[in-house]
């Protein structure tokens, strides 16, 4: 087998032909082995080139992100932040609630108090008829008094700082 070559060798490959052959196809070889990645590359395999563009797009694509998340990490503290607030406004208005409807609440059963006098008063005093109904402008005056007392007491109460 050795003689086989080694006459191929002498016969064909050293001949004029032979090392023109030999000189293109080294040639080729420099062309190919110099531009392998790119053909490579365009045929479909991974190559360090490709691998190297893939890499840098990747850091490209973290770093975005990482802005990314930083902002949305930075409004999430902001929203925890204004929701605690909203939380603390929500129950002192509720407390705030409660007090004025429990201050509704007295001040109601004080008028209620305080009128009843007055309406038994004018309920003997008024003279009721099918047709008309009488009540005499002493007790009348009386109780529109005591109506303005009471809203004013009322407005006194809830906006004490108005000067009424």
């Amino acid at each position: 087998m050795f003689t086989a070559v080694l006459t191929f060798l002498k016969t064909k490959l050293f001949t004029n032909n032979g090392v023109f052959l030999l000189i293109f196809a080294g040639i080729v070889a420099l062309f190919l082995i110099s531009n392998s990645n790119t053909i490579l590359s365009k045929l479909g395999f991974e190559t360090t080139t490709n691998l190297k563009a893939q890499l840098v797009q990747s850091q490209a694509d973290l770093k975005q992100l990482q802005a990314i998340n930083a902002e949305l990490n930075t409004s999430i503290t902001e929203l925890r932040v204004r929701h605690e607030q909203e939380k603390k406004a929500i129950t002192q208005a509720n407390v705030q609630r409660e007090v004025i409807r429990t201050r509704v609440v007295e001040v109601i059963r004080d008028r209620q108090v305080q009128a009843v006098p007055n309406i038994r008063a004018l309920e003997e005093k008024m003279v009721v008829t099918p047709e008309t109904i009488v009540i005499p402008v002493l007790e009348y005056n009386r109780l529109s008094e005591n109506n303005i007392d009471a809203i004013n007491h009322v407005f006194n109460e809830f906006f004490p700082n108005t000067g009424g």
